[in-house]
């Protein structure tokens, strides 16, 4: 793992200490945890990268939105100031191919900084992250990038909300609808998408999985 390199959050007067800050993730769906990256992102970098992964997989109860819907609930989560600067790109996984995952990010990484007119060689770019487990490897895969560690948001994860959210819960205190845990901007697409057909096969795959009649 890499050793963390701590920023001060960037002030109006004060350039970002870096061009561009990249964060990658599944944001399944998108929770407080991942507005605290996506804050750091955007206080130490002029722009953020968000890179969206598993994307272009069937839907199912671990990996339920596309990365377009992702990308939808990202900007909305944001103020609406701070959406110019975001750019969030689908990023396809890999298993068991680091070096093949590795250079897709720095693909989309470039092809986003191409994008704005800027040269790729010139800019620089921190990787925006925080450790969560064993999965939180690949922070220490882009040694040629500066880490802006993240801490982990009041032990906040998504698996704990699709649980609250496919078990149809629907009380103010259901884990997916708390303002701590969870934006509005994020519940009001998760009702919205619970009025899709998608919604009602994925609720009855998670409550086949929970009642032990298939796999996880």
């Amino acid at each position: 793992m890499p050793s963390a390199s701590r920023t001060r959050s960037a002030s109006p007067s004060h350039r970002p200490q870096f061009d561009y800050a990249v964060a990658i993730g599944r944001f399944q769906p998108v929770h407080r945890g991942h507005m605290a990256l996506l804050q750091t992102g955007l206080q130490t970098a002029s722009r953020l990268v968000v890179l969206a992964g598993s994307a272009g997989q069937l839907r199912n109860v671990k990996n339920p939105f596309t990365w377009q819907e992702r990308a939808q609930m990202l900007h909305a989560a944001l103020p609406e100031s701070a959406r110019s600067r975001l750019r969030v790109l689908g990023l396809a996984d890999q298993p068991g191919r680091d070096a093949d995952w590795v250079a897709a990010v720095e693909s989309a990484v470039q092809a986003a900084v191409r994008a704005d007119g800027a040269d790729p060689a010139a800019a620089r770019v921190a990787l925006v992250g925080h450790v969560k487990d064993a999965s939180s490897y690949y922070l220490g895969l882009f040694s040629h990038w500066p880490w802006v560690e993240v801490e982990n948001v009041a032990g906040i994860n998504a698996t704990d909300i699709r649980a609250s959210y496919f078990a149809g819960e629907a009380g103010a205190d259901a884990l997916w609808r708390q303002a701590a845990i969870v934006p509005a901007s994020t519940v009001a697409f998760l009702q919205g998408f619970q009025r899709t057909s998608a919604w009602q096969v994925l609720r009855q795959a998670w409550q086949r999985q929970a009642d032990g009649s298939s796999p996880a």
